[in-house]
């Protein structure tokens, strides 16, 4: 679909949405479907409705909200199931601003109407690691192609991050860093890209997440 074909398609199911969420879907899902590789043998219209259903609007939130005061100076979004809106902090720099609305948008694209989960076994450490990880990756991949730019990899101290100090963590994206780190480094055990990551995290059945990446891994 191109992405005035989808524009449509979403306004059709949701008249009301405003200009600026319904820009950061398009984005969103034009990216989607020019990675059939990430999609799979999903349908996009599924996976629009899937959106709509659990997030159908994004909200920007200043020091001076009730949501800010809620979540804290470090929050940099969150998807409201209740209200069914995505929370980005106002105040974030970009490309990261952005990034974060394409994060948490991926999450609801990946929560599963049958049990309102997100994303592969949550009960996993490693499954919600690599959905993080993969979530952060594909956000980032959606902003590089909207914009036509390319993040490179750079090295991380890693007292800037939440681990021991000493070592030093390599990754292009702006968020999750270390996970993308260990999640690169298991596409290359498995020898995977890291497209396959995004796409088994699609999959409506929790367990077939997992149960695909052991799969992989029994092959490798």
């Amino acid at each position: 679909m191109l992405r005035d074909e989808i524009k449509e398609y979403i306004r059709s199911k949701k008249e009301n949405i405003d200009d600026t969420t319904l820009d950061y879907y398009a984005n969103y899902f034009c990216v989607l479907s020019n990675n059939p590789q990430i999609l799979g043998n999903n349908k996009l219209d599924n996976l629009i409705d899937n959106a709509l259903l659990y997030a159908s609007k994004i909200e920007f939130y200043d020091e001076n909200s009730e949501i800010y005061k809620y979540l804290g100076p470090d929050c940099k979004g969150l998807r409201e199931p209740k209200s069914k809106i995505i929370y980005i902090r106002g105040n974030l720099e970009e490309p990261l601003r952005e990034m974060t609305v394409y994060h948490e948008l991926h999450h609801a694209v990946q929560t599963n109407p049958l049990n309102d989960e997100v994303g592969i076994n949550q009960e996993s450490n490693i499954g919600r690691m690599i959905m993080e990880a993969q979530t952060q990756f594909f956000a980032e991949k959606i902003y590089e192609e909207i914009h036509d730019v390319n993040f490179e990899e750079r090295d991380i101290p890693s007292e800037n991050l939440r681990m021991q100090s000493g070592g030093i963590v390599t990754s292009a994206l702006h968020n999750y860093e270390m996970y993308d780190s260990i999640l690169s480094k298991i596409a290359i055990i498995l020898d995977v890209p890291k497209d396959f990551f995004v796409s088994i995290n699609y999959l409506y059945d929790n367990n077939k997440g997992l149960n695909k990446m052991k799969q992989v891994y029994d092959e490798a």
